[in-house]
């Protein structure tokens, strides 16, 4: 019984330290985006809604994006109230379903003169295999070829990449808060809020001094082989991803080429 209280003790001391020592210091900036375009993805919730919230501030035009049409007419609603900026629009856009986020970039650039920023935010955690009516799994679908073909069909631009840490956000509903706790031991970070978590985001689209190609944490550049496999950094390796990522993205008939590469065992 004795064990029990004390490791009961040592996990409500490690849980206070991480809330009252582990926190991040919000990044501050009066950084006006007057004249500026920005397209954030994943925007109706969480710290996407943070995100659009802080550059509404800033005086920019926001093209926010989710694939429910009433949440994000909803969030829309809720910026302009909260900043007065009349200058934010919603559009829909389903980031598993690479038709769709062709069908997004033609009419974007129909209807945009320009885009400043681009801010892929939105991203998916489940325990569910899944896969999208193209024949890609879900989450490979969302988190990587959705914002791979978007930038590609919008941009050659600064490219950074940013890790946000572990948030407070219906992302993480199916995972267990015992996994989150135990992540943040091992990791020495906290589960911040949606706010904290869309604080580097900000710094990177915001901050003067951001480097392209740079690895971001808690508003710093950071050093990538402690947080990212040494694979990653291998050019054939990368160069071999982005040729099967062109190919599978390159129309909506994923299936085929799907079945095709697997009969010919590439």
């Amino acid at each position: 019984m004795e064990w029990y209280i004390g490791l009961l003790f040592l996990i409500v001391i490690l849980a206070v330290t991480f809330f009252y020592f582990g926190r991040d210091q919000l990044y501050v900036s009066h950084k006006n985006l007057d004249g500026k375009t920005v397209l954030v993805t994943g925007a109706a919730k969480g710290k996407g809604f943070e995100i659009v919230l802080d550059l509404a501030k800033r005086n920019c035009r926001i093209i926010m994006t989710c694939a429910d049409k009433k949440d994000g007419e909803s969030a829309r609603q809720r910026i302009v109230q909260r900043t007065g900026n009349t200058n934010v629009v919603y559009r829909e856009l389903d980031l598993s379903l690479m038709s769709s986020v062709r069908a997004f970039a033609t009419s974007f650039k129909i209807t945009e003169k320009k885009l400043d920023i681009l801010i892929n935010n939105q991203e998916l955690c489940t325990r569910e295999k899944t896969m999208t009516k193209e024949g890609l799994d879900l989450i490979f679908a969302i988190n990587y070829f959705g914002p791979y073909l978007l930038t590609t069909l919008l941009l050659g631009v600064t490219v950074t990449f940013v890790h946000s840490g572990l948030v407070q956000a219906e992302l993480y509903r199916d995972v267990s808060w015992v996994y989150l706790f135990l992540q943040s031991i091992i990791t020495g970070r906290y589960v911040k809020t949606t706010i904290e978590g869309a604080t580097t985001i900000l710094f990177c689209a915001l901050d003067d001094s951001v480097q392209t190609g740079g690895y971001y944490m808690n508003c710093r550049l950071t050093d990538q082989t402690v947080w990212v496999p040494k694979c990653a950094y291998d050019e054939g390796l990368a160069r071999k991803l982005w040729e099967i990522s062109e190919r599978l993205t390159a129309s909506s008939d994923v299936i085929g080429q799907l079945r095709e590469r697997l009969s010919k065992g590439t």
